[in-house]
């Protein structure tokens, strides 16, 4: 048999104490978890003994039955709310009712009509369990049963073996994962002659390749298929709208990880990877592009694949990049472009193989990607029209020359911004503190002051970060509480009336984020300090 845990929560003593003491709740399989003698008590301590059912007083010091019951609407639809009022106020009922309030009772009320109430929440109780219990079992198997469906479909469009036609899988298509823009990679698993062909061999190489490209696109939306026994195809789709150039250094930004990847496993793999596509009738049109771009890095024969390049002791030119990354981080132009022409010095002096200088040049790409993204920029912004597809020129260049001039043109824009930016960075922190300090009573956020100041709100908050120490958010909150200090400690408001003087509607929040910052809730705060 089931049972219900029960909270009660009233601001006076006899009443609580009644109602937790003098009822027979085992009769309802009930059990009294907790008795909260005010709603902000009930507030802090709802996670931590997880009622089924709260009963309320409505009107409360610091907090009422009606915020309570919405902080539980919006956070834990699972709990029903009774409330219990000495006023006959429709209003509240009203209320009440928009937060899934199942009953508003008058005081005082009669034992049975109580009794009566909290049956009809525990039947709901029960009734949502079994629901839910259910609805997981067959979300679980229309899950499994949609995710088959779509690869197996998306494994005959790249092969082009689909029987319908192209509008038919085009619809399809928008009805399961478009509209997007999305990108093709192909990954090919190269392996010895040595390699092992048993069953179970074959099948802990798939788990460990399916495994690592789950690990790889952790943050981006994607579906892997076996298109081939050693054959993976990835479609990586993003948000309609964003920008093509964006979109494919995020891969690239990935794909980063692949070199410590790689020392994980016995097999080498070889990568292709499209253009940015918006159209689902151009997905087995993408594939072929990223398998040619494949086959295109393969350049000689297999057995130059095979040998991993291993003489070319690569990490010698890591270093190099290292130090090509430091010069540009402090925003040294004239010392990242010589740091880059003695890399390039050495790549001909060691006579080293085109593709091994590629994937230096794209991982330096790609660091440098990711230094602009502290700043809310991208490799896009810098270079000129001709040489907007960075990753797709690395890839097609026939000689060294071509990629130095490549590399030396987008390592001296990306030093050359970052001083830019730096050089900007303190009047842009005195703005926001400003804007902060004359509108913090109003009901602000990071994304407000960020468009306020024309910049992109993560960048702010990481600048503000560096030169301040703390974030935007967290100045933003600091001086909220120093301001309802105030307010507590030299007037009369009650504690929901200071948080809408400090830019903050909603009172629950406002005492959860004020104990935060003080230790202590509005309520105990103005008791220790009114007085002095």
């Amino acid at each position: 048999m089931n049972h219900f845990n029960l909270m009660i929560v009233d601001d006076e003593p006899v009443i609580r104490n009644g109602l937790a003491n003098y009822i027979d709740w085992e009769r309802l399989n009930c059990r009294i978890v907790y008795v909260a003698k005010d709603g902000l008590d009930a507030f802090e301590n709802i996670e931590k003994y997880a009622p089924d059912i709260v009963i309320t007083d409505l009107r409360m010091p610091e907090l009422d039955g009606i915020s309570l019951a919405k902080h539980i609407y919006e956070n834990h639809k699972e709990i029903c709310v009774i409330i219990l009022s000495g006023y006959s106020d429709f209003s509240y009922a009203q209320q009440g009712m928009r937060y899934g309030v199942i009953n508003y009772l008058l005081k005082p009320v009669s034992e049975q009509l109580l009794y009566d109430t909290v049956e009809k929440a525990c039947g709901i109780i029960e009734s949502n369990r079994n629901n839910h219990v259910y609805i997981q079992e067959l979300e679980k198997i229309n899950n499994e049963n949609a995710e088959l469906i779509l690869t197996q479909s998306l494994r005959d469009i790249f092969l082009n073996t689909l029987s319908d036609t192209p509008a038919e899988y085009d619809t399809f298509y928008r009805n399961n994962v478009f509209p997007c823009s999305y990108l093709v990679i192909v990954f090919e698993i190269i392996h010895n002659d040595s390699v092992d062909y048993s069953v179970k061999n074959v099948l802990r190489k798939s788990t460990v390749i399916t495994n690592m490209i789950t690990l790889i696109f952790k943050n981006i939306k994607h579906i892997a298929v076996y298109t081939h026994h050693d054959s993976i195809a990835v479609l990586a789709q993003f948000d309609v709208n964003s920008n093509p150039e964006t979109s494919k250094e995020l891969i690239v930004d990935a794909l980063s990880g692949l070199d410590t990847i790689k020392k994980l496993v016995p097999y080498s793999l070889v990568i292709g990877i499209s253009s940015v596509y918006d159209s689902p009738s151009s997905l087995s049109e993408a594939y072929i592009e990223a398998e040619e771009t494949m086959l295109m890095k393969k350049h000689d024969s297999e057995n130059e694949l095979k040998k991993d390049r291993k003489d070319e002791t690569p990490y010698i030119y890591h270093k190099y990049i290292e130090q090509i990354m430091e010069q540009i981080k402090t925003a040294n132009a004239d010392k990242s472009v010589h740091l880059t022409n003695d890399l390039f010095y050495k790549f001909a002096a060691d006579k080293i193989h085109p593709t091994t200088v590629k994937d230096n040049l794209i991982l330096l790409c790609s660091l440098c990607s990711q230094q602009l993204g502290l700043y809310s920029l991208s490799l896009g912004d810098l270079l000129d029209q001709k040489n907007k597809d960075i990753y797709s020129k690395i890839i097609l260049s026939k000689d060294i020359m071509s990629l130095k001039s490549l590399a030396v043109e987008f390592v001296k824009a990306s030093a050359a911004l970052i001083n830019q930016s730096n050089s900007s960075a303190g009047d842009l922190v005195l703005s926001a503190q400003k804007f902060i300090a004359e509108n913090y009573m109003k009901s602000i956020s990071l994304s407000d002051i960020a468009s306020h100041l024309h910049v992109n709100a993560s960048y702010l908050s990481r600048l503000y970060k560096r030169k301040i120490g703390i974030t935007v958010t967290d100045e933003l909150s600091r001086m909220r509480i120093e301001k309802a200090k105030k307010l507590l400690t030299e007037t009369d408001f009650l504690t929901y009336e200071i948080a809408n003087k400090i830019g903050i509607n909603d009172p629950v929040y406002f005492s959860q984020l004020f104990r935060k910052h003080t230790g202590v809730n509005p309520k105990e705060y103005r008791r220790i300090h009114y007085n002095n």
